[in-house]
């Protein structure tokens, strides 16, 4: 077996600032990334070590997708078939745990997309976000008026009811604004403010909005 460098496991669970990952999606989908490693490392096949696991053959395989999140006893069965170091263990052990846990979004999931669901879990633990819209404001900058206002024009109309958990998604994702290891970077077309959506008292609000938000606001000539 390879042996894993000394600070491998806690760099898997940590940010580039040395901080805990958060997010259930990221947990997950590290642990997944990290047990392949980890296998492959040992030169074994998913399929033998999925049943030195007592788990049936695509079982690993699944895991190592991140289709499935593998209770913490297995884990630790996989870590111990793996011959992984004992102090390389609790990382890798709260790594899992956190994938287990429950995302602050999973109550609106009921009104999203299962990759939306994915993606709001990774924007969650994201240190830096790239946005380009060349029709609306992005959600992360709304305002919540403006916001009903681009739900009320969608293609598929949208029934009041998702459309306040919708809103109120949108205006619970802009909390990660408030993050200091966070950076976000917009580009937006000209189009994107001079168009009316939802009225020109809505459209003041936002663009005001915008204004206060985008401190290092630039203007693009081409």
């Amino acid at each position: 077996m390879k042996k894993p460098d000394r600070d491998y496991a806690a760099e898997m669970v940590t940010n580039r600032s040395g901080n805990p990952w958060t997010s259930p999606t990221l947990n997950r989908r590290r642990l997944a990334l990290t047990l392949r490693k980890l296998r492959e490392n040992k030169g074994m096949r998913a399929v033998d070590a999925s049943h030195q696991a007592e788990h049936e053959g695509s079982w690993l395989s699944k895991i190592e997708r991140g289709e499935v999140r593998p209770g913490i006893n297995d884990v630790k069965a996989l870590l111990e078939i793996y011959d992984v170091p004992g102090d390389h263990r609790p990382a890798l052990i709260e790594m899992a745990r956190g994938a287990k846990k429950r995302g602050w979004w999973q109550p609106f999931s009921g009104v999203l997309p299962d990759w939306f669901v994915d993606f709001v879990g990774l924007e969650s633990n994201a240190t830096v976000l790239r946005n380009y819209e060349c029709q609306v404001v992005p959600g992360l900058l709304q305002t919540e008026a403006y916001a009903r206002a681009t739900i009320a024009v969608a293609p598929v109309p949208v029934p009041p009811d998702e459309t306040d958990r919708l809103v109120a998604l949108r205006m619970e994702r802009q909390k990660n604004l408030d993050r200091p290891d966070l950076s976000l970077l917009v580009v937006m077309d000209e189009s994107v403010v001079l168009q009316q959506i939802g009225g020109p008292g809505v459209m003041r609000q936002q663009v005001e909005h915008l204004a206060e938000r985008l401190l290092g606001m630039r203007v693009i000539t081409l």
